[in-house]
C-alpha cells in the first residue's frame, strides 16, 4: 500500500532526476509500480533506465557534464551556492559514478539524505527540493502532460529565496497559467462549475478507442474569476464520429483548444456566453478548424500557435447579431503559426456575408517565420500589423513568381494597413485594394493607405493604383511586384505622375507578361527614382539612387502576340544613380528587338542582366550619355549601334559584355 512518504520520495525522484514535475497521470502510473510491491528505490533504478531518461537527459553528454546536469536539478550552480559547496557535491556524485552506481541509486540516496535534516551547508538545497515538491503535488492533482518540456517548465521559476505555504505555491502556479482547482470532464454527460476545466481525450470502455470528453449534452460554467478556462483535446472520435461539438457554456473567459485531428472539427459556440480568448494548437496539416456560431464581438482575442500546418483552413466565424457594431475590433496573434486561409468574419449560415471587425490587429511573434496563405475578414477598415517575426499573407508559389490568396474580402471597405512599427519581414499580397470601389456606392473610389514596416518586404499588387491611395514600402529594402490580375491597359496610367504615389521601393518587377511593354517604358528622373526608392529625399534629391526592374517568370507563356521592346528613358536624371534591369531568365518565350536607352548627360550606370532575344541582328540603339556612362549586357546576341550621332558619345564610351 502506497504511503504518504512514498508519494513525497517519488515526487523527490522525479525531480532529481528530471527536473520536473510529474503530472496526474505519470504520478499514478510510478505509485502503482509501488502498489504492486516495488520499493521507491527500485522505482529509481527503473526511471534511469528509460529512454526518456536516456536520451533526453543524459543524452550523449560526458561524464562530468552528466554531474553538473543533476547538480542543478538541486541548485548546485553558480549564484546559488558556494565553490565549496558544488566542489563537494561535484566529487561525491563523480565518485559514486565512478564506483559503478546508476544515477537511479545516486539520486535515491541523495534525496533520502536531503529530507532527513542534512548538514545546514546543504539546507538550502533541503530547501529547494521542498519547494519544488509543494508545486509539484498542486500541480499533479489536476494537471497531466505528455511533454517533458512542459513539465520541466512547470518548476523552471521556482527558487529557494524562502519556503513555501500552499497559498504561495497556488499564486506560483497562477502566475505561469495552470491555477489550481483544474476538473477533469468524461466521456458521459458533465454538468460543472470550475476554474479550470479539462477535456483531455478519452477512451472506449476497453481503452482501445479514442473519443472526446467534451461533448453536447456538456453544461459548464466557469467562477467568478476573470480568467477561467477550458482545454480541450479536440480529437477523431472512434466511437460517435462527432466532430460538430455543441456544448453549453458559461463566464469560461478562455478556450485553449488543441486540433488533434485528421480532417475537419468544428467547436460550435451558439450556447456559449463570457468567452474573451480561444487559443487554438497543434492543428493537423490538411485538417479544418472551425470556431463557428461565436455570440459575441467580445470573444476577441484570437491566437493561432505552434500549428506547421500550411494546407490546414482555420474560421472564426460569428452570427450576424455579434457584429453589427461599427467599432468591432479583433486581435489575432500568430505564434509559430503556419496555415492555410484564415478567415474572422460573420458566418454565412443566414446566406449573408456583409459584417465583420472594423479594426483587425495582426501580431506576428514566435521562434519561427509565420505564415498565411490567406487572411480573409469581410468589413475591415484598418489592419495593423505589428511585432518581429517574419510574416507571408499570400501562396507559396517560390520567389518572384505568381502569387495568390493574401488578403481577402477586404477591398471596398479597407482604407489603411499600417505595418509601420512591425520589424519582422512582410510579404503581402494586396491584391486588388488600390483599384476598389468604395462599399454600398455607386463607383465611388476607396481610399487605401498602405505603410510597410521596419524590414525588408515584398508586397504583390494586382490592380492599378488610384490618385488617392498611398502605398509607401517603409524603412527596409522592398520590393513591389505586379501581379498577373493587372489590366495592362490600365497600367498606361502607372506612369511617373502616379510613382509618386508609390515611395520606399527599391525593386519594382513583374511576374505578368502582359505588363512588360509598360514596365519597359518607364521615364525616370530624380523625383521619381527618389519617391520609389527612398522617401527621406524626395524634397532635395540630393544622394544618388539605386533602382532595379525587374520582369521575369514567363514560363507559362508560350508564345508573345508580338515582341516588345526596352524604351528605358533616364535623361532626366542628374545624379549618377544606377538603374538595374533584370529580364527573364534565359526563357525561349520572351524576346525584344530594337530597344532604346535613352541616357543621362550627366553620367549614369545601366546594367541589363539575362537579355536574350530570337532574331538575328536585333539591334539596341544608345543615345546621349557622357563618359561616365557604363552599360553592362549579358547573354546577348544583339547588335549594338552607335546611334549618338550629334552627342558626345560613342561605343568606346561603353563596357559592353555580350
Amino acid at each position: 500500500m502506497v504511503n504518504l512518504p512514498d508519494i513525497d520520495l517519488t515526487y523527490k525522484l522525479v525531480i532529481g532526476l528530471f527536473n520536473a514535475a510529474p503530472g496526474k497521470t505519470n504520478l499514478a502510473s510510478l505509485l502503482t509500480l509501488i502498489d504492486q510491491g516495488l520499493s521507491v528505490s527500485q522505482v529509481s533504478d527503473g526511471l534511469d533506465s528509460t529512454l526518456l531518461f536516456n536520451q533526453k537527459i543524459i543524452g550523449d553528454l560526458s561524464e562530468a557534464d552528466q554531474v553538473s546536469l543533476i547538480m542543478s536539478h538541486f541548485g548546485f550552480v553558480a549564484g546559488q551556492s558556494t565553490g565549496n559547496e558544488r566542489k563537494q557535491v561535484r566529487d561525491y556524485l563523480t565518485g559514486r559514478l565512478k564506483s559503478g552506481d546508476s544515477w537511479g541509486q545516486i539520486v535515491y540516496d541523495a534525496i533520502a539524505y536531503l529530507s532527513d535534516n542534512p548538514d545546514p551547508m546543504f539546507a538550502k538545497a533541503a530547501l529547494l527540493l521542498s519547494n519544488k515538491v509543494l508545486v509539484s503535488s498542486l500541480f499533479s492533482q489536476s494537471y497531466s502532460e505528455d511533454s517533458l518540456e512542459v513539465l520541466q517548465s512547470v518548476l523552471s521559476g521556482v527558487s529557494a529565496d524562502s519556503p513555501l505555504d500552499q497559498v504561495s505555491a497556488e499564486a506560483y502556479l497562477a502566475g505561469i497559467g495552470k491555477p489550481v482547482g483544474a476538473v477533469n470532464l468524461t466521456v458521459a454527460k458533465d454538468v460543472l462549475s470550475s476554474h479550470v476545466i479539462l477535456a483531455p481525450r478519452g477512451y472506449t470502455p476497453a481503452g482501445t478507442d479514442q473519443v472526446n470528453t467534451l461533448n453536447d449534452d456538456d453544461v459548464l460554467s466557469g467562477t467568478a474569476s476573470e480568467v477561467d478556462k477550458l482545454v480541450f483535446d479536440f480529437v477523431n472520435d472512434a466511437d460517435t464520429g462527432d466532430h460538430n461539438i455543441v456544448p453549453q457554456l458559461s463566464g469560461i473567459e478562455i478556450l485553449d483548444i488543441k486540433f488533434s485531428l485528421d480532417g475537419a472539427g468544428t467547436l460550435d459556440l451558439q450556447d456559449a456566453v463570457g468567452v474573451t480568448h480561444i487559443d487554438l494548437h497543434r492543428i493537423d496539416d490538411g485538417a479544418t478548424a472551425i470556431i463557428d456560431n461565436i455570440t459575441e464581438a467580445t470573444t476577441n482575442h484570437l491566437s493561432i500557435n505552434h500549428s506547421n500546418a500550411a494546407n490546414a483552413d482555420i474560421a472564426f466565424t460569428y452570427l450576424d447579431s455579434a457584429l453589427i457594431g461599427t467599432d468591432d475590433i479583433v486581435t489575432l496573434t500568430l505564434n509559430n503559426a503556419q496555415a492555410g486561409v484564415v478567415s474572422s468574419q460573420e458566418s454565412t449560415d443566414d446566406g449573408s456575408l456583409n459584417q465583420g471587425f472594423e479594426t483587425i490587429n495582426v501580431i506576428s511573434s514566435g521562434d519561427q517565420a509565420n505564415t498565411l496563405i490567406s487572411l480573409t475578414t469581410e468589413d475591415a477598415q484598418l489592419l495593423n500589423i505589428t511585432g518581429n517575426q517574419d510574416l507571408t499573407i499570400q501562396a507559396l508559389s517560390g520567389t518572384n513568381q505568381p502569387s495568390l490568396a493574401g488578403l481577402q474580402n477586404m477591398s471596398g471597405s479597407l482604407t489603411k494597413i499600417d505595418a509601420s512599427t512591425f520589424s519582422g519581414n512582410l510579404r503581402v499580397n494586396i491584391n486588388g485594394l488600390l483599384d476598389a470601389v468604395l462599399d454600398d456606392s455607386s463607383g465611388k473610389d476607396a481610399p487605401v493607405t498602405v505603410l510597410g514596416g521596419m524590414g525588408n518586404d515584398t508586397i504583390w499588387l494586382s490592380s492599378k493604383n488610384n490618385v488617392n491611395d498611398e502605398l509607401n514600402g517603409g524603412t527596409g529594402v522592398n520590393t513591389l511586384i505586379l501581379e498577373g490580375g493587372s489590366d495592362p491597359v490600365t497600367l498606361t496610367e502607372f506612369g511617373p505622375d502616379k510613382l509618386k504615389n508609390i515611395v520606399n521601393f527599391s525593386t519594382l518587377a513583374s511576374t505578368n507578361f502582359s505588363l512588360a511593354p509598360e514596365l519597359l517604358k518607364l521615364q525616370l528622373d530624380d523625383l521619381v527614382l527618389d519617391s520609389l526608392v527612398d522617401s527621406e529625399h524626395i524634397s532635395s534629391i540630393e544622394e544618388p539612387e539605386t533602382f532595379n526592374l525587374r520582369i521575369n517568370d514567363f514560363q507559362d507563356i508560350e508564345t508573345p502576340q508580338a515582341a516588345v521592346a526596352l524604351q528605358l528613358d533616364v535623361s532626366d536624371l542628374t545624379q549618377q544613380s544606377a538603374v538595374n534591369v533584370t529580364l527573364d531568365a534565359g526563357s525561349l518565350q520572351y524576346q525584344l528587338e530594337h530597344d532604346t536607352i535613352q541616357l543621362s548627360p550627366h553620367g549614369s550606370s545601366i546594367t541589363i542582366n539575362n537579355f536574350q532575344t530570337l532574331s538575328d541582328g536585333a539591334a539596341i540603339d544608345i543615345f546621349g550619355g557622357s563618359a561616365a556612362d557604363q552599360i553592362v549586357l549579358s547573354l546577348s546576341d544583339f547588335k549594338l549601334l552607335d546611334s549618338s550621332a550629334g552627342n558626345n558619345i560613342a561605343v568606346t564610351d561603353f563596357f559592353v559584355c555580350i
